[in-house]
């Protein structure tokens, strides 16, 4: 059985050439993995043994990895199953799979596939997705083209990092949880543990304009969803605000990520510099900056 998907930047075209070829075993079956990119992004996976959905998984897995890689999801151009499929294909996507126009500047590519991509690599992601569960799919939506308000996203985004803080202790036990008197892990310092770890690079302005600021304003934005506006009173991210706190958050996801799966920041760190440097040249960042002093 074979399947093959072409991606295509809208109105561009993708890099290359490049090309990346590896074989995986995923539970107890072989599968064969092709990327080959030039102008397009094309995806094959074949096996003599897996059935159809086995291929949907593969493939659904693959484009995952190459998403945190790209910060992006690509369009589906084209879709064979040894017929073309396109239509039908594009019709049962999930719009968690649509990223946002604020994801889509190439700017927000961190890693390009062919330098880190490989079967152990491809492996160790499929068990971590696993792992992230339901934390991962709500990020995806988060970071997705579905018709939800920014301040909502940014809310459910900021919550994920409780999730993402209890993983890392799971994979690095002296990573230790920040949990209070009862024994219980919340929000704000969970997200700061992250932070503290993993995001200097991300929130250098904010840490050292007032940390504990920054960080009250994210938990007040996530509350939102938890109580009535005349309960609230407190400082949150606009919507402008909260699509540059989306952008910064996927940057954290990201590089926690590329950390558990082994991938060494010399391979993302300019990168990674580029893409802050440019979201706090905006100037709704820049203006949240000034402002977090009075937070």
């Amino acid at each position: 059985m074979n399947l093959s998907i072409t991606q295509q930047p809208i109105n561009g075209i993708l890099g290359g050439p490049k090309h990346k070829d590896f074989a995986v075993s995923v539970n107890n079956i072989a599968f064969n993995i092709s990327i080959d990119q030039q102008c397009q992004r094309e995806l094959s996976i074949s096996s003599s043994a897996g059935k159809y959905e086995d291929m949907i998984s593969i493939y659904y897995s693959l484009v995952t990895l190459l998403m945190l890689f790209d910060g992006h999801f690509y369009p589906v151009v084209k879709a064979q199953d040894g017929t073309d499929i396109t239509e039908s294909w594009n019709k049962r996507a999930l719009p968690s799979y649509s990223s946002a126009d604020f994801m889509l500047d190439l700017g927000n590519k961190l890693i390009e596939f062919d330098a880190v991509l490989d079967a152990q690599l491809f492996q160790n992601w499929c068990v971590l997705k696993k792992e992230l569960d339901l934390v991962h799919n709500m990020i995806l939506y988060c970071l997705s083209s579905v018709e939800m308000p920014k301040d909502m996203q940014v809310a459910f985004m900021t919550e994920a990092f409780k999730g993402v803080c209890e993983l890392i202790h799971v994979r690095n036990p002296n990573f230790a949880l920040p949990l209070n008197s009862k024994d219980k892990l919340e929000l704000k310092p969970a997200f700061l543990a992250v932070v503290d770890k993993y995001g200097f690079d991300i929130f250098k302005e904010e840490l050292s304009q007032n940390k504990d600021g920054f960080a009250q304003v994210l938990v007040n934005s996530r509350n939102r969803i938890a109580h009535i506006k005349s309960l609230q009173n407190k400082r949150v991210l606009d919507g402008n605000e909260s699509v540059m706190y989306l952008m910064k958050l996927s940057l954290l996801y990201r590089i926690v990520l590329f950390d558990l799966l082994g991938i060494s920041k010399r391979v993302y760190g300019v990168a990674l510099s580029s893409r802050v440097q440019t979201i706090n040249n905006h100037k709704t960042m820049k203006a949240f900056l000034n402002s977090l002093g009075q937070c």
